[in-house]
């Protein structure tokens, strides 16, 4: 039954799991566990000539546990969906083949292209609208890629924004008279 190299197969598996972090018996249905269990597959059958027959007794006889031949036939035809859907899966995708990445640029940069000649209406502020965690999520990313000076600088200027909200609510008037001053 075995028409492909076992030693390359325990290495390709070993280095993809250490690579990626895959643990290879895990039999999780999370997304990242399938996309990447479907690139191990794609590696095998690629880089080892192993169709889902031998991916199969390798995973049941090697690895130790049971893989079925039409799951590993089915993972294989969405490398396609998972390389559009999910970043991470590029990045590895891009790593191991170098068939998709002239493509892969080619979108980017038409997308960067189009947001770049966008032009956005500039929107008041709704003070109805809350500063929800998401808001603040990426406001800790923008901050996150500054330098530290300059984000001394970012946290000055929001306390100083604070103090301005608490002197503009504060709504005391003081009216000062004089009297018998001559000039």
């Amino acid at each position: 039954m075995e028409d492909y190299d076992l030693e390359v197969a325990k290495m390709i598996s070993k280095h993809f799991s250490q690579n990626t972090g895959l643990d290879l018996k895990s039999i999780s249905k999370t997304p990242r566990n399938t996309y990447l269990r479907s690139l191990l597959y794609k590696l095998l059958k690629d880089n080892n000539s192993m169709k889902d027959r031998m991916i199969s007794h390798y995973f049941e006889n090697y690895v130790g546990i049971k893989k079925n031949r039409s799951a590993i036939f089915t993972s294989l035809s969405k490398i396609n969906l998972y390389y559009t859907t999910y970043s991470e899966f590029r990045n590895y995708y891009d790593v191991f083949f170098k068939d998709k990445i002239k493509g892969r640029i080619k979108k980017e940069l038409k997308t960067r292209e189009f947001l770049a000649s966008r032009k956005l209406k500039k929107t008041e502020p709704n003070d109805n609208v809350s500063f929800n965690k998401f808001n603040r999520e990426s406001l800790n990313e923008v901050i996150s890629k500054l330098p530290e000076d300059k984000v001394k600088e970012i946290r000055d200027l929001v306390n100083l924004r604070i103090k301005s909200w608490d002197w503009k609510s504060n709504d005391n008037c003081q009216v000062i008279e004089c009297s018998g001053i001559k000039l």
